[in-house]
């Protein structure tokens, strides 16, 4: 497995597809957002100084959300049961 040579096909083929630089930085930001939220661990409590706080910041800067946002969409996507989706 080639790391640099997998991101360089990846990044030509979006470049033969016609996507812009630009393009192209808005799709890995947003990649790099959605990893981040990997590294979240969910605890079970009700308090709102947990440590999921520090772990969500990382991925504020590449999603463009504010903590409180991130936060209530994380808590959202913990709180619908799997046989409402």
């Amino acid at each position: 497995m080639d790391d640099i040579a997998d991101f360089k096909l990846t990044d030509d083929a979006m470049t033969h597809m016609g996507l812009s630089d630009a393009d192209k930085l808005a799709i890995y930001t947003i990649i790099a957002g959605v990893l981040h939220l990997g590294n979240v661990s969910f605890e079970d409590s009700h308090d709102d100084s947990t440590g999921m706080k520090d772990t969500v910041a990382s991925a504020n800067v590449f999603l463009r959300l504010d903590l409180w946002q991130q936060s209530v969409f994380l808590y959202f996507i913990i709180l619908i049961p799997a046989s409402e989706i």
